[in-house]
């Protein structure tokens, strides 16, 4: 969400900085000085924007002659100055942070964002009403948070963008506030969020799986707020990795804030909502490939030791049957209990000991022995 538009974003900004309009950069400083004057600037901060303004301009002055110099000495001009130019740009954006706070930028340089936050916002004002039934003075509380949170993410950007380290960590940090002062204003209202299922593939799938395993409806309700849950955490966390990373050369990601963390609280809450047949029924399919290539695996292993050529079909078949089943049973097992490292390798070692004497059983039943294999392998088995 955060480069879908602020690349774009970014890319405004040089051009109002290059390219104010067509009257002279004297005329376009006096204009931005005189706003300055009129918002409350000091005398020291508009004699420092004086300042980096000249150097500013010297600088691409003399790569335009340099430029010019090149252009006139080749037919294959490279352009070598123009990634100059736009190094020029962010360092006085950067020198303008030294001198201006992000709330004094947002009143000199604010305004060029009046139209597109009022469209942004608006776009989520609208998704919101479309989800929920306000009030008539929620919705102008709706309207108004969307305003100003938009309004934050947009200059945050705007401010930080001459290092994209930095600028990605400051604005995740924005739309993860964003989230939250949303999420609020929810609870404020005793209204709880709504998670949108008709539109969107992987809800509409997962609850016709719960549909399937027969969960009941508030079931499935609390499974997609633990969904909505699980996914407004791991939108949050990129913003505290950044941070860390612009802050330090050597940043350790703390685990209790990584993704996979985040899956396995979920599948804990998901644990304690329903049984393992039902998470066997909703989701047992995704991972069919998995469990047809474990029991494909072990039937070539097993051929190395046992000879499996001499089975009748139906032999075969029930052996197969066999395999499937428990690795089945094992990879459910392993999905189901992740949250649980001690549980789980309980539940496998109980499933495994209950395999090898099922499967002992049905190679004495058969009649198969180690030791008389010719690698026989999957020969004669239907995958």
């Amino acid at each position: 969400m955060v480069f879908n538009y602020f690349l774009t974003l970014g890319a405004v900004l040089i051009l109002s900085f290059s390219s104010y309009g067509q009257i002279s950069d004297a005329e376009k400083l006096q204009k931005t000085l005189a706003k300055a004057t009129q918002v409350g600037f000091n005398e020291t901060q508009i004699e420092g924007i004086k300042a980096l303004y000249a150097e500013y301009n010297e600088r691409v002055a003399a790569l335009n002659a340099k430029q010019k110099a090149h252009q006139d000495e080749t037919i294959l001009y490279l352009n070598s100055e123009d990634q100059e130019k736009g190094d020029a740009l962010l360092d006085f954006r950067k020198k303008l942070t030294g001198l201006i706070t992000i709330r004094e930028f947002e009143k000199l340089f604010g305004f060029q964002f009046e139209e597109r936050i009022q469209r942004e916002a608006t776009a989520k004002y609208e998704d919101a009403i479309a989800t929920y039934t306000f009030t008539k003075k929620q919705q102008k509380l709706v309207k108004d948070t969307f305003l100003q949170t938009t309004k934050n993410e947009m200059i945050t950007w705007a401010y930080y963008t001459y290092d994209p380290k930095v600028a990605y960590a400051k604005t995740t940090a924005a739309a993860a506030n964003s989230l939250d002062r949303f999420n609020e204003l929810l609870k404020s209202f005793d209204i709880q969020k709504i998670i949108p299922v008709k539109g969107n593939p992987k809800m509409e799938h997962l609850v016709a799986m719960a549909k399937k395993a027969a969960l009941a409806e508030e079931q499935i309700q609390k499974l997609l707020h633990l969904v909505a849950k699980r996914d407004d955490q791991i939108a949050k966390y990129p913003s505290i990795w950044a941070k860390g990373d612009a802050n330090y050369v050597l940043n350790f990601h703390d685990t209790a804030t990584s993704k996979e963390e985040a899956n396995r609280q979920f599948k804990e809450d998901l644990a304690n909502l329903i049984s393992l047949n039902q998470f066997n029924t909703m989701f047992k399919d995704q991972l069919q490939t998995q469990i047809k290539r474990d029991a494909y695996n072990h039937l070539v292993e097993a051929g190395k030791v046992y000879n499996f050529n001499k089975l009748s079909f139906e032999q075969k078949e029930s052996l197969k049957a066999l395999l499937l089943k428990h690795y089945t049973n094992k990879k459910m097992y392993t999905e189901y209990y992740e949250y649980d490292w001690t549980l789980r390798t309980q539940k496998l070692r109980v499933l495994q000991f209950r395999f090898e004497k099922a499967y002992k059983k049905a190679l004495d039943e058969f009649g198969v022995t180690a030791g008389t294999a010719k690698k026989s392998g999957t020969k004669g088995f239907d995958w």
